[in-house]
């Protein structure tokens, strides 16, 4: 941990180089791709739900989008669906419900919306606000709202055609206080959905939703915080921190450097460049470590076959998830697919996941030879509050772990705490090397 420690300051003192000039062209083209979308996304929304104005930044709006519901009271819809914490602050567990239940509570807490055609207010004539008159028949001063079209200054009339994407929710996790869910998560799933109706309208509006939403964050989080924390002399100083996470990994902030997305498509990483003539920037990583270590405390065959056999297991977890062979997958799934193959090490149950999906939560590590094996015990040991409390030194070595001995327990600590070491002492003289 101090070697660790010592090696961050060195980074964070040294600083990382970035090219402004390549950082505010990378901007200007995400700006440009921002007006694009947006632009057919409203025309997309137009086209479905007529005049019937939308803000697609509002939960509410979207969520009518792209179920073609809203909610009728939402005091009965958050009873209903369970939406809201308990007294401790915890999220509410969403009700279990068969299917016919289900589909009965969406009807009753939420109602179909229908396209409309604007016509201009006659109270108003289309102003929005009327001049009220005084018992004597003196105008008052100030305009009021017009009580007919409350403000708008049209009337938004509903012609019978449904409107929305028609997309449905498909369990009671996707309720949420302005109808249901528009995560990214749930639109990734809502995407699968559409396909399979072929509502080619549908996959559109979520993917191009989706993009916008990623150059949004692009803009906001990584170019302009980049833009904003970097110095003068051209040399960015991010903070990186060891104890935020509960997982324990490592995290920035000012601004965060640490999460930045992976991949060609992220063009913000040309602006980071070497602060020497002709340098270049390196990259290091383990290769599936969280899942080497799971097979190597677990024993389970399965992992243990599958790392010797060098098997792909996220291409695979990916082939399982879209349900096609394992060589069409393409890169953008089976980089998605990494969160379904580690989210059972950090307890991860697949809720709200397709049943084919969940199906992949059962048969890995939380699986019943796995919990034979002594996994489900350690993830039991590795619980949230064990994480927030710092206590997983202490429940490595619990000598209730099933499957294993309190002596392998230290040679796995001094082997990943050797693996660990090796690798930051090879990359400190590779830095050290390189701002001389």
């Amino acid at each position: 941990m101090m070697d660790l420690m010592d090696f961050l300051l060195e980074i964070e003192g040294n600083g990382i180089k970035i090219d402004l000039d390549v950082l505010n062209e990378v901007g200007s083209n995400y700006q440009r791709e921002k007006d694009a979308l947006e632009k057919r996304l409203d025309e997309i929304v137009t086209e479905v739900m007529g005049d019937t104005p939308i803000n697609l930044n509002s939960g509410a709006d979207l969520s009518k989008v792209i179920y073609s519901r809203q909610v009728m009271d939402k005091e009965v819809h958050r009873t209903t669906w369970n939406i809201g914490v308990d007294h401790r602050g915890k999220k509410l567990r969403p009700p279990r419900m068969n299917a016919a239940a289900f589909s009965r509570a969406v009807r009753e807490t939420t109602q179909k919306i229908y396209r409309t055609v604007a016509q201009s207010c006659i109270e108003c004539e289309g102003v929005g606000k009327i001049r009220k008159m005084r018992k004597d028949g003196t105008p008052f001063k100030q305009l009021n709202k017009c009580p007919v079209c409350h403000g708008e200054g049209a009337l938004y009339i509903p012609h019978g055609k449904v409107a929305g994407l028609k997309l449905n929710p498909t369990s009671a996790d996707d309720a949420s206080i302005n109808g249901f869910k528009t995560d990214k998560i749930t639109i990734k799933k809502l995407i699968s959905q559409a396909k399979f109706k072929d509502n080619l309208i549908a996959v559109e509006f979520l993917e191009k939703i989706s993009r916008l939403n990623a150059i949004s964050t692009y803009l906001d989080s990584f170019v302009k915080g980049i833009q904003t924390w970097t110095r003068p002399s051209g040399l960015l100083h991010s903070s990186f921190n060891q104890t935020v996470t509960a997982t324990g990994r490592l995290s920035s902030t000012n601004p965060n450097f640490q999460n930045l997305p992976k991949g060609s498509k992220f063009e913000v990483r040309k602006a980071i460049v070497s602060r020497f003539e002709n340098g270049m920037i390196g990259e290091w990583d383990f290769s599936g470590l969280e899942f080497r270590v799971a097979g190597e405390l677990s024993r389970d065959d399965q992992i243990i076959e599958d790392i010797l056999n060098g098997t792909d297991v996220h291409s695979q977890t990916a082939s399982n998830i879209h349900q096609i062979p394992p060589e069409q997958v393409t890169k953008d799934q089976r980089s998605a697919a990494k969160s379904v193959t580690f989210s059972p090490l950090y307890g991860g149950t697949g809720a709200g996941e397709p049943d084919h999906v969940k199906t992949i939560f059962r048969s890995t590590i939380m699986s019943t030879k796995a919990s034979r094996n002594g996994t489900a015990n350690s993830q039991t040991k590795f619980s949230s509050e064990d994480l927030y409390k710092h206590r997983v030194a202490d429940s490595l070595r619990s000598p209730e772990l099933n499957g294993f001995g309190q002596e392998e327990l230290p040679t796995t600590r001094k082997w990943l705490t050797s693996q660990c070491r090796a690798l930051l002492r090879q990359i400190k003289s590779l830095w050290r090397v390189s701002v001389r």
